[in-house]
């Protein structure tokens, strides 16, 4: 029945469940709704569980989701039948290859989030040896998921192993996400002792420090490190410096402009007037550009039009230029030239 009472709150509903994965799926809901934030946590901080893939699972494990959130009496006594059986969790190959996954892309992602300009070298190099710490940490977080729980020294350990060896922390991630895994797998595997509130303080903390990690990393690698490519020079641009061109730029100012009078006339003149000046700005039917590439004036007469196009059909015929890139150049104005006539032409032929 849904929003009946168990013993410590209000018990799951598969239906809700089902409804809000997808609802809401790709934010997690289903599995805040489950109380699962160790879960929720890996899953946004993993780009939607590596862009959806882990929705696939969640879609037919549904069902043991809500029996583990609302665990009753039956479910309860095949968990110790479980515990007695196995003393030790058996490896889940699908939540052992999660690990390894949120382990390795953590990593990386604290690597690319490093500054490498404007810093000392010294300090960079220092920053490089957490990342092995934060591959533990996702490989930790997983391995607690559920009714299973993993201390974290094992998958540090194991982590830092490679590291050492290799004497280069940010190149071996993947050695260190597979060493940290075998850590956790050999020493650190074991069943909970008793099942914990999802919503406890601790793990609502958890997921709140996981967000905030996460997107101070995604940011710091945009701010720093992104880089993006001149298609005119060909020469390699901070995406921070891009941004701060763009909105320096007459394309970014005209649209800021042209949204201020918007807004404003909305305000004044209602939404009739300001979607009719809206439309007249983003010309649909192409007129306005059209006297922008003719040199005309709005009230020109047709006369006008025919004459200013044969000067400039004149002036740039194709055949006027001898020189390779001119005549590529004069060849895209002619065109463009004889398409703005015909724009206008078309429309003093209907207006008359």
């Amino acid at each position: 029945v849904i929003g009946q009472v168990k013993e410590h709150g209000i018990m799951k509903n598969v239906v809700i469940a089902y409804i809000l994965f997808f609802i809401g799926g790709l934010f997690g809901l289903h599995l805040l709704y489950l109380g699962r934030l160790k879960h929720t946590a890996c899953f946004l901080t993993t780009f939607c569980g590596f862009f959806g893939l882990s929705l696939i699972y969640d879609l037919f494990y549904m069902p043991y989701y809500v029996r583990e959130a609302n665990f009753e009496k039956e479910f309860q006594r095949e968990w110790r039948t479980l515990k007695v059986s196995n003393p030790k969790p058996p490896i889940d190959w699908a939540k052992l290859i999660c690990q390894f996954s949120v382990g390795n892309l953590w990593a990386s992602l604290f690597v690319l989030a490093i500054p490498l300009e404007d810093y000392e070298e010294r300090l960079v190099t220092t920053l490089d040896w957490f990342a092995p710490l934060v591959c533990a940490l996702g490989i930790y977080t997983v391995g607690n998921i559920g009714l299973q729980e993993s201390g974290l020294l094992a998958p540090v350990v194991g982590a830092y192993i490679p590291a050492i060896l290799t004497g280069t922390p940010t190149s071996s991630l993947t050695l260190e996400s597979f060493f940290s895994c075998l850590g956790q797998i050999l020493f650190s595997r074991r069943w909970k002792k008793e099942k914990v509130s999802g919503f406890s303080l601790k793990n609502v903390l958890y997921l709140i420090i996981c967000l905030m990690a996460f997107w101070g990393m995604i940011l710091s690698y945009f701010y720093f490190n992104a880089e993006i490519l001149d298609g005119e020079t060909g020469e390699s641009v901070k995406v921070r410096d891009a941004l701060r061109h763009f909105f320096n730029s007459p394309l970014w100012k005209n649209f800021y402009r042209l949204m201020e009078e918007f807004f404003h006339m909305l305000r004044t003149k209602g939404f009739s007037e300001a979607f009719e000046f809206l439309s007249k700005k983003l010309d649909p039917s192409g007129r306005h550009h059209a006297l922008e590439v003719m040199n005309l004036t709005k009230d020109v007469s047709m006369d006008e039009i025919r004459q200013r196009w044969r000067e400039l059909s004149k002036v740039w015929h194709p055949d006027r230029f001898q020189d390779p890139r001119e005549k590529d150049l004069a060849q895209i104005k002619f065109i463009e030239i004889n398409e703005a006539y015909s724009v206008l032409s078309s429309k003093k032929m209907k207006r008359s």
